[in-house]
């Protein structure tokens, strides 16, 4: 019997805890866990949630979904947040960035959802600073005149991939003060 006595006592303790939790947390100016962020959301967009993607993409990522990146990619040392949005009425999704700055999301890449199950097989990561090899540097294609063969970045990307397709890294291009898309693979 006195073990359930401590054991109510502890469950009372806990949940006295999680109130206060509940009412400090937001005062204090606590974010949640990356996975859990939620951006101001475009007319019509919404964030994508596990039914979004297919049961092998997720098990590819041991259940996270590939739906979220951060890092400082504009330079200003703040924390931005990548997104991949879905509209669902018009079957499409796409590559969004909230900068840390504040400001509008900015829309960088929007494709349809696949036809054959209407599921999103794309994700994304965040890159880090160093050289990466381009799609036409690895010979998939001839380089144009303003494609490089070799990828420098100086600051944080986001890595966008097609599951068995494509993949591009989207970076801050500081030259041209906006987002820019490199193609990695075929």
């Amino acid at each position: 019997m006195k073990f359930k006595v401590q054991s109510l006592k502890f469950k009372e303790r806990r949940s006295r805890f999680g109130v206060i939790l509940w009412i400090l947390v937001p005062l204090l100016g606590f974010r949640p866990a990356a996975g859990q962020f939620k951006p101001p959301l475009p007319a019509g967009w919404q964030v994508t949630e596990k039914d979004d993607y297919t049961d092998e993409d997720i098990r590819f990522f041991n259940g996270a979904l590939p739906n979220h990146a951060h890092g400082d990619f504009d330079g200003d040392d703040r924390r931005d947040h990548a997104f991949i949005l879905i509209q669902k009425d018009e079957a499409k999704c796409g590559l969004f960035v909230l900068p840390g700055s504040g400001g509008r999301i900015i829309k960088l890449h929007e494709m349809p959802l696949s036809r054959r199950d209407g599921k999103i097989h794309a994700g994304l990561s965040p890159v880090k600073p160093g050289r990466y090899l381009t799609a036409c540097g690895r010979g998939f294609w001839d380089c144009g005149p303003d494609e490089p063969a070799e990828l420098e970045l100086t600051r944080s990307g986001v890595y966008f991939f097609i599951f068995e397709g494509p993949c591009s890294i989207f970076y801050w291009n500081e030259n041209g003060r906006r987002y820019r898309r490199v193609p990695i693979s075929d």
